[in-house]
Order: C-alpha cells, then structure tokens, then sequence
C-alpha cells in the first residue's frame, strides 16, 4: 500500500482499472501517491516516480541517473487556487529530492492555461513541444476505443512494406 493514497472518489473519476495500474507502476519504478486535504476532505492527489535519464544526457550533463516525474496531479475544481496543486508539487519535490533526483519533470495540455500557470508560479519551465495531428475522429466512447486497438493489432500482424525490397 503507498502511504496517503486513500481517496475514495479516485477510483470513479479515473476507472477502476487505471488506478489498479497506476498503484502497479508505482510500486514497480519507485513511486509515490500523495492526497491533499483541505479542511479535513481530499481535494486531490498526485503521483509521482524516478525516471531514468538516458546515460549519454547523464554522463554529458553531469547529473543523476534518475529524475523525477509527475505522472497526474488533480484538484477539485471547486478546491482550486486554495494551495493544494502547490503543496502538492513541493511535497513532491521534496520526496524526489530524497530520492537522489535534481529535476521533476511532468506534462501538461498546452491548451490548459491554467494548469500551466500553476506549474510556471513552482518553477517549472518548458523543455518540448509536441504536435499532433488528428487523422480520424475521436472514438464515441471504450468499446471504441477497444475495437480500434484489436483491429490497429490485427493489421500490425500482417503488415507489409509499402515499397518493393530493394527500392529506396
């Protein structure tokens, strides 16, 4: 059991099965779950691991194998902009600091604005920038979702190179 992980409403805002996995990873890779409370009620939660740094960027920069990452964090909306997203990320700062690491890294939609205000007034900065584009329509619901990962499975068995061996 990680220690401070007891939020009730966690396991039906997320699914059953992606909390399952998530206690799974971090038991496996060194991970931690931490609940903020307010007032005495959970308001949210973060989850954190290491992260191995690749050991050329380790040798070349001189710093740790390992580093931290913020895998979720989430605050009731009607508990935002109350500290609880902060004292979150510095619990967990302190914890990877503990753990040997010199940097947190996490994620964030470059759309959430505000997210991205909360992560840049703690000191984080942005590294990358990916891009997507959309090529279909997004699935109407899980069984779609399902059925396109078994037929997405079903095609990558028998798939076959476009171009003719020996061309460029």
């Amino acid at each position: 059991m990680l220690p401070g992980y007891a939020m009730p409403d966690v396991s039906t805002a997320y699914g059953p099965k992606y909390v399952s996995r998530t206690l799974a990873h971090l038991r496996k890779h060194g991970g931690f779950a931490l609940v903020a409370e307010l007032e005495g009620r959970q308001v949210g939660f973060l989850t954190g691991l290491l992260q191995p740094v690749p050991g050329e960027v380790s040798r070349m920069e001189q710093r740790p194998n390992q580093q931290g990452y913020v895998m979720d964090i989430f605050v009731e909306e009607e508990a935002r902009g109350r500290g609880a997203g902060r004292a979150l990320l510095r619990e967990a700062e302190r914890r990877f600091l503990e753990m040997g690491c010199d940097n947190v890294q996490l994620n964030v939609v470059a759309g959430n604005q505000a997210a991205r205000r909360v992560y840049e007034r703690a000191g984080f900065r942005e590294i990358d920038l990916r891009l997507r584009k959309v090529i279909a329509p997004p699935p109407r619901g899980w069984l779609e979702v399902r059925s396109r990962r078994r037929a997405g499975r079903r095609r990558a068995r028998g798939w076959r190179p476009l171009l003719p061996r020996g061309s460029a």
